[in-house]
């Protein structure tokens, strides 16, 4: 069984001395940041992407300490309702599939993404956390029940249960 690590927690450590960390605790393989919510401290799409001596030093740092890449992140939304942010989610997903075929890295890891959940939204629809900020900032527009609302659209059964 391999061990891998998300890279992002590292990032104020230089690639090199994040694998030389996670190499001494017997971390086998990482997934590091390439673009949106997890950034891409460790591998710049743009620096890596169809440059082959990059990507050889790469490889060579990752051999001298035993790693290897288990996937590529990036984790943003290209099915944004802002067509500019939906757009650059968009480029980052497809730079980063180009870029796993280069380094020979079989998986992606990304958000499929959420769109608006009507025609004037400006943040996607379907909250269910507050991250990414932009979710935190749609929740102000969710509606919910007051508590005197609450009260009034429950209503006790004969044998003690609630229902609505």
């Amino acid at each position: 069984m391999d061990i891998g690590v998300h890279t992002p927690p590292l990032y104020g450590e230089s690639l090199e001395d994040a694998l030389a960390y996670l190499h001494g605790i017997g971390v086998d393989a990482i997934e590091p940041g390439v673009g949106g919510h997890p950034g891409d401290t460790h591998l710049p799409r743009d620096e890596y992407l169809d440059d082959e001596e990059r990507q050889q030093e790469l490889h060579d740092l990752l051999d001298e300490y035993e790693m290897r890449i288990s996937a590529l992140a990036t984790h943003n939304n290209p099915l944004h309702p802002d067509e500019e942010t939906a757009a650059e989610a968009d480029t980052e997903l497809r730079e980063a599939i180009e870029l796993a075929g280069q380094l020979d890295v079989g998986t992606i890891t990304c958000f499929s993404g959420l769109p608006a959940g009507g025609p004037n939204d400006e943040v996607p629809n379907w909250v269910t956390a507050p991250w990414p900020g932009e979710h935190a900032d749609a929740s102000g527009s969710v509606r919910r029940p007051t508590s005197e609302s609450a009260r009034t659209s429950t209503r006790r059964t004969s044998t003690g249960r609630a229902s609505t």
